[in-house]
């Protein structure tokens, strides 16, 4: 019997060992996990505080160049408003001459194919190749005007976005 009391003794003294090792094992992987977790926020925490430094460098430099902004002439604005202002002047005129001239070029070219759609009369044949040869000459000069309407369109449209834009930002 003592050997069975001995055995039991030591089985539970085993048992007691294996939950105290487990229990061991549990809170060092507890405690690893929240080294790692402590690691991670350090770092998030470094990264944040690298980013706040460079936020406030550039909030430094963006009211530097506030200031000097505010320190310096405001006639500039004026006149370069005005350089636009003649800029558009110049480009209206442009584009109604150009409008003008797409006119008539689009009468005279309806004109021509009012004579080429015309029933056939005593002309020759050579007359019926000078107008087709014209008739390709006019819609050839169409498209350029529609060309140069455009791209001064175009550039109308971007002096009167810089205009406005200067007017917003004065």
């Amino acid at each position: 019997m003592p050997d069975k009391q001995t055995n039991n003794t030591l089985d539970t003294a085993r048992a007691r060992l294996e939950a105290a090792l487990s229990s061991l094992a549990h809170g060092v992987a507890a405690n690893r996990d929240a080294l790692m977790r402590v690691e991670q926020k350090v770092q998030e925490n470094t990264f944040l505080k690298a980013h706040i430094a460079s936020l406030e460098q550039e909030n430094l430099k963006l009211h530097e160049q506030v200031a000097t902004l505010a320190l310096t002439d405001t006639d500039a604005p004026d006149s370069r408003i005005q350089e636009l202002e003649h800029q558009n002047a110049a480009l209206e005129q442009n584009y109604q001459l150009l409008k003008n001239r797409y006119a008539a070029l689009r009468d005279e070219f309806d004109s021509l194919q009012e004579k080429l759609s015309a029933p056939p009369t005593s002309q020759s044949d050579n007359a019926d190749q000078e107008l087709q040869s014209e008739n390709n000459a006019l819609k050839a000069k169409i498209a350029d005007m529609e060309y140069e309407k455009n791209t001064i369109k175009a550039e109308l449209d971007k002096t009167i976005q810089d205009l406005e834009t200067m007017v917003e930002t004065a």
